[in-house]
């Protein structure tokens, strides 16, 4: 059985407490839905995949087999995360 204490606390204090406590629940939220606005983020084509970088469609997949940008298929359909394809750039 919990045992319950009851104490005085300033009000200030109990302020501080109060925020602190909304304030850790924020930050979890927001990690929470930016998790899942990763996770809902819309899959491009292969067409898709390739204008946005500005490249032929047999270099896409040229660079997909080397492993350079990661697919995703679901059938014979292959699809890339925005997200992905910005990691495969690289800093020159």
């Amino acid at each position: 059985m919990e045992s319950t204490i009851i104490t005085s606390i300033k009000i200030p204090e109990l302020e501080a407490i109060i925020i602190d406590c909304v304030n850790s629940c924020l930050v979890h939220q927001k990690q929470a839905v930016k998790q899942a606005t990763n996770e809902l983020e819309p899959l491009l084509t292969r067409e898709e995949a390739a204008k946005h970088l500005k490249i032929d469609l047999s270099t896409l997949n040229r660079w997909t087999k080397k492993g350079t940008i990661q697919s995703y298929g679901v059938g014979n359909r292959v699809y890339y995360k925005l997200e992905d394809i910005k990691k495969a750039l690289i800093k020159l």
